[in-house]
């Protein structure tokens, strides 16, 4: 697990300018995602919410996506922020730069397949809730299947 820090420390350690408002709105948005994640975590070892994993999933599997585009974005404003207009041109990029995109690109691809894995998991949890009988759906799914 990474360390906790926050974006001010992050900033401050590793950026010579003062980020502006717009600026900080990047990662003040990174680190509200963190703390809904957080939420989330908390909840989720919970044995009764798994009726609702169906569209739990649903949500952060759009999270996901949302994460992906986020990425090919960042990785596209690398260029632009090296004054380069056309991110496809990796070549006329620093060495750091190119190596940035392409780290940001993989972790949107690497997004990508967690996406389709939280789809197969709803398909799963769907096959799952539709084999038991109703009255069934609703109780602890544990105690309804002990011997």
């Amino acid at each position: 697990m990474v360390g906790r820090i926050s974006w001010v420390q992050d900033v401050d350690m590793h950026a010579p300018l003062a980020p502006s408002d717009q600026d900080r709105a990047l990662a003040t948005s990174a680190h509200e995602l963190q703390r809904a994640a957080e939420t989330l975590q908390s909840h989720a070892a919970n044995p009764d919410a798994v009726p609702t994993h169906g569209i739990t999933l649903a949500h952060v599997e759009e999270a996901i996506d949302r994460l992906a585009v986020a990425m090919e974005q960042m990785a596209n404003a690398v260029a632009d922020w090296c004054g380069e207009p056309s991110p496809s041109v990796d070549n006329a990029l620093p060495p750091e730069a190119r190596a940035l995109r392409w780290h940001l690109e993989s972790v949107a691809d690497k997004l990508r397949d967690s996406e389709l894995a939280c789809a197969t998991s709803r398909d799963w949890t769907r096959r799952m809730l539709r084999n038991l009988p109703a009255d069934e759906q609703s109780l602890d799914l544990r105690a309804a299947h002990r011997p």
